[in-house]
């Protein structure tokens, strides 16, 4: 959004929403991923199935399984971005209000060329 004067304004949202179920999940699933992978280190195996059984499908197969499920899920909150704090939430609705914004003024500057080259 731009003022008389042509300066970017920017609309902070109030209220500032909830944490979204994707966010929860993710951390939830990281969470459970790592405190399993810690438990397998010390020889548990806290979750449902024990190792007899993971290794009849794979070989050597339970340390592998929850490594992979800890890499795997540690990744994706990595990559993510997972807002917990109010500043954090508000910052990705001002990254959605500039990114449409500049998405919709790109698409304004390829109309124009596209006319200027008629």
């Amino acid at each position: 959004m731009v003022n008389e004067a042509g300066q970017q304004l920017v609309v902070i949202p109030n209220p500032i929403s909830k944490t979204d179920k994707g966010t929860i999940i993710r951390t939830i699933v990281l969470i459970v991923a790592s405190f399993n992978q810690a438990a397998a280190i010390f020889g548990w195996t806290p979750l449902p199935f024990g190792e007899d059984s993971v290794t009849a499908i794979i070989n050597g197969g339970y340390e592998v399984v929850t490594v992979l499920l800890t890499v795997i899920a540690g990744v994706i909150n990595w990559w993510k971005n997972n807002p917990f704090t109010p500043e954090a939430k508000q910052a990705n609705e001002i990254m959605k209000q500039l990114k449409a914004e500049a998405k919709q003024a790109s698409l304004i500057v390829s109309q124009l060329k596209k006319e200027a080259n008629k």
